[in-house]
Formats: structure tokens, sequence, C-alpha cells
């Protein structure tokens, strides 16, 4: 992607311009398309703070090579152009890093600009000239988060789609009703599935929205990634080819990427199981009408039933979709005869919302939630069906099926 046009003028002013004798000083050609597009996408990467170096952006000068890289530690684009070489004072072997203040970019219409740098008694400050202005601030401090690496190491299932239907189908899938006031983030899987690219809202949402979007370019399947698609669109807001490459990462936590031409973005995908156990764990208080609670050593939640009886409520997350398990144990040192199977049938006739099996010598009742979408209703319902099971099966169960007979030692 090159930037600059081939205007003798503007080059020949820039060039004509030497740094200050009295101080160290370097001169950075900006162009209009650069100070446009920290105006219409770059700012979306920005981190919240300018006491951070995450507040600003990142410029990669290296002749007439320069990136510009942009990131709030959820997401990162970073964009590859050409540009003139600096003048001025700095090695020139080695590429040269600059943390630009955002500020500088903020108001104004885009022009061609040019950015000065300097430093005097251990004072460094930007100062951003344009046609009959100048602005000047202090240069931010600290150390801007590593990108080199984490572009580098970008790997994984490539997909091609097209990056209009892409944005479409993120806004979609954060859609809310007409009604809806919902404050919190949208969430949604993305994933290639049978040579389509797919999407499907999950979290807050009351019905699944699912949007399937043609490949242009195709792969086998992925991993499901849960992203917020209002960043994925604010990325796809630097593409101005008609496609875009999404890259899939074979192992999660890596990040989603997006390429186009010599534009990079990387989308971390979201930490989906902090959500799902600060639900659950308000959806136990309210249930148990307690004020605290939390989970023993192996992440479960120990939980008495009306009658006193032992249930287990469980966040279990080695599956695709986390789920939220409602258990108890009925009794133990159980033979699968044909009379048991018998009694297990009869009662998952008749018991709703909950399941009553055989599992490794044991009798279990248990009810089996999505937790992405668990609401209070539903929750509420799973743990009073397992109650009322383990309150009307187990003294029955154990007396007729149990080898030691049915005691309280599977309650211990």
């Amino acid at each position: 992607m090159k930037y600059w046009r081939n205007d003798a003028r503007l080059q020949s002013k820039f060039e004509g311009e030497r740094p200050y004798s009295s101080k160290k000083s370097i001169r950075v050609a900006i162009s209009r398309e650069e100070w446009r597009d920290a105006q219409r996408w770059m700012h979306l990467s920005l981190g919240e703070s300018e006491s951070e170096p995450k507040g600003h952006f990142l410029l990669r000068l290296e002749g007439a090579k320069r990136t510009w890289v942009v990131t709030d530690g959820a997401q990162m684009a970073i964009n590859d152009i050409s540009g003139p070489a600096p003048l001025g004072d700095y090695d020139r072997s080695q590429p040269l890093d600059v943390i630009v203040h955002s500020r500088l970019f903020r108001s104004c219409d885009p022009e061609d600009a040019t950015l000065v740098l300097t430093e005097e008694a251990g004072r460094r400050r930007q100062t951003l000239e344009r046609e009959g202005m100048s602005i000047t601030v202090d240069a931010p401090l600290g150390t801007f988060p590593g990108w080199f690496d984490r572009r580098r190491r970008l790997s994984g299932l490539r997909a091609g789609v097209s990056a209009r239907a892409l944005i479409e189908a993120c806004h979609m899938v954060a859609m809310e009703t007409y009604s809806s006031h919902c404050e919190e983030r949208p969430i949604a899987w993305i994933a290639v599935r049978g040579g389509r690219l797919l999407m499907e809202a999950s979290g807050h949402v009351a019905s699944t929205t699912r949007v399937e979007v043609s490949l242009s370019r195709s792969c086998g399947d992925t991993l499901p990634i849960l992203i917020n698609p209002d960043r994925l669109a604010m990325l796809l807001q630097a593409v101005e080819a008609d496609d875009v490459s999404l890259i899939f990462p074979e192992s999660i936590p890596a990040p989603l990427g997006v390429q186009s031409d010599g534009y990079t973005a990387l989308l971390m995908p979201l930490d989906r199981i902090t959500p799902a156990r600060q639900n659950l764990e308000e959806l136990l208080k309210r249930v148990l009408q307690v004020e605290a609670i939390s989970p023993d050593e192996e992440g479960d939640y120990s939980v008495l039933s009306p009658e006193g009886h032992q249930l287990w409520v469980r966040l279990y997350t080695h599956a695709e979709r986390l789920s939220v398990q409602v258990f108890s144990v009925l009794a133990t040192d159980v033979e699968p005869t044909a009379g048991l199977m018998e009694e297990l049938n009869s009662i998952n006739a008749s018991a709703a919302y909950v399941k009553v099996l055989w599992k490794e010598g044991a009798v279990i009742a248990e009810a089996d939630l999505v937790a992405e979408w668990m609401i209070h209703a539903e929750f509420e319902t799973a743990m009073r069906s397992v109650w009322e099971t383990v309150d009307r099966y187990r003294s029955i169960l154990g007396a007729w099926f149990c080898s030691v007979g049915a005691d309280d030692s599977f309650d211990e």
C-alpha cells in the first residue's frame, strides 16, 4: 500500500527542510492519507488512557517503509505503508520507533503535514506542522506493547470473505431488538463450517441469531472463537479491498487474524469462562437467597436440597459450549441390572427437566444447561427439578438397588 503521491512540490518542500541546529531534531513527513486513517479507523483501537502508551499510535520508520500500530490490548491494528525517509539525527541502521501522541490528529481536516520530533535538555516534544499552524505536545512516555512477534506468529486456517458482507454479519449478530436496552457487550461465535462462514450470537440475546456468509476462498472447518462482533467490525473499517482474509487459530487463546494488502489486525478471543462463572454465582445467590457463594477446590458449588441431601453445581468448561450441570448421587455400589434400567426409564418418563442415569456404579440425577444462554427461570427450574428427584427417589433406589444398603456415605 503506497500512500505518498508523486508530488514534486511536496517532496522538494520536505527535503529542503533541515533539523534545528540548537536541538536534536527529526522530521517525518505525514501524508493526508495517514492523517485521515488516524481519524477514520486507527483511533478505534486506542487504549482509554493517554497516560499509557496504548493511548497513542506507534510509528515504526525504516527508510522508505513505515508501519503504524495501535492497540488497546483486546485488539491490534497494524498498517504497512511507504513514505519519505525521516530527516535528522538518528541511527539509520535500526528501525526508528516513535510513540506518536494521539491528540495531534484529532482535529481539523487531514492534510499533508510534518511531524517534528525534538529533544532538548532531556525533554522530548512532538510538533505537527501544517499549513499556517503548528501543534506541540510532550512526547508520550513508556514502552509500547510488543506487536512485531505477535504478527509474525499469526498462523492458522485462512479463509477469504467479502469485507462488506462480514461487516454486515457482525452488525446482525450484535443487533438488539427494537424494545431491548441491554447494556451488556455483544458476543458471538465465529467459525468456518462446511465451506461457509458461520457467526452465531451468544450471551444476552433471548433467541439465537445465526448468520452464514459465502466464502471467496474456503478452508476446512475451524475452531469456533468467541469474539465481540462490534470489535471485528471496527477492525474491518480499515479494509478498502473487496475481500479480506480471516486467519483462524488452531488453538485458543491465540488471536483471530484479519489481513488485506498491507493491513493486519488481531482480535483476541473473549474470556468465556469468567463471565459464565460470574453469571452462575449470581443465579445461585438468587435461588439460594444468600449474599455470597464460592466454589470448592475443584470448582464445584455444594448445595443442600430441602430434605438435606447433597447437590452439586458445576461449570463444565471442556466442551465447545460451556455448560452448567446440576447433579446429585442417588445411590452407589449399584449393578446395572434389567430391573434398575426399567426403574430409571420409569423415572425419566415422569420427571421433567432432569435425567436419571446409571454411571460407573452410581445412579445420578442431573440437569444440563448451556451456560452462555442461562437465565434465572431455567436455572431455578433445573435446580428444583433435581431437588425434587433426589428427595423423592434417593431412599427408594438406595433400598432396592444398593449393594451395601442406602446410607448417607455418598453425601460426604
